[in-house]
């Protein structure tokens, strides 16, 4: 699947300001983090699996998404069990604390294709350079990976090159590394130049301008309680 399309457009979710998205993104990911106890982030996680349900992500998908993640907790939970930092209560705070990031950064962000990720990013104010390396590496990575990277490589395999662990693979893999970056940089600038033709001059102009609808105040109140309810539950105050 390209990176440039979203993998699933929720019905609801997809209408919301990318902004509030974002924003709402982060602050559930830094508080889910900061959380001492298990409390607050199970509440977290079985809001954002109550979403994904609603919102009706497919579920193979998104459990696709999530293996990564819980492999690698695996490992994590065997060195604290194996080297007595922890017993089952800490393999449980990570888990919980990983998948509920990881869940919230999946429906919220993971959701948005990167054009509107990217105009969301300059409404924020994010530096407009950062912005411009997110749009050009998710769109021309792809195509020298797809179009230049599989060339050489089958130029490559065409002459007989088999890898294997020696100095004659390592000099190919580099030789092939260098001529990615050549290639790479002699596309750039022959992009450069088209965009400059066409009136670039360092800034991206959107098309259109982000509102504040009645259907965002409502999500922003349902992710303020939230929000209120998580740090209520972190600091021990009945809400």
């Amino acid at each position: 699947m390209s990176c440039i399309t979203p993998w699933h457009r929720p019905p609801r979710l997809s209408g919301i300001d990318p902004r509030l998205r974002l924003g709402a993104a982060a602050a559930f990911a830094v508080t889910a983090a900061v959380c001492d106890s298990t409390l607050a982030p199970a509440v977290m996680l079985s809001f954002f699996v109550l979403l994904a349900l609603a919102e009706q992500f497919p579920l193979p998908s998104l459990m696709r998404r999530l293996l990564p993640l819980n492999v690698f907790l695996l490992f994590v939970s065997l060195t604290v069990v194996f080297s007595g930092a922890g017993g089952a209560a800490t393999v449980a705070e990570i888990y919980i604390k990983g998948n509920a990031i990881m869940l919230n950064i999946v429906l919220l962000m993971g959701s948005m294709d990167i054009f509107t990720l990217a105009h969301a990013l300059q409404h924020c104010h994010v530096s407009p350079k950062a912005v411009q390396v997110l749009l050009f590496s998710s769109r021309y990575l792809e195509l020298i990976q797809h179009r230049e990277y599989n060339r050489i490589y089958d130029a490559m395999r065409s002459r007989g090159f088999r890898p294997a662990l020696n100095l004659h693979t390592l000099r190919c893999y580099g030789m092939l590394t260098g001529q990615l970056l050549i290639r790479g940089h002699d596309r750039a600038e022959h992009i450069l130049q088209a965009m400059r033709c066409r009136g670039f001059n360092g800034v991206f102009h959107p098309l259109d301008d982000l509102e504040f609808r009645r259907r965002d105040l409502y999500a922003a109140l349902t992710a303020a309680a939230l929000f209120i309810t998580l740090v209520l539950l972190e600091t021990g105050v009945t809400p």
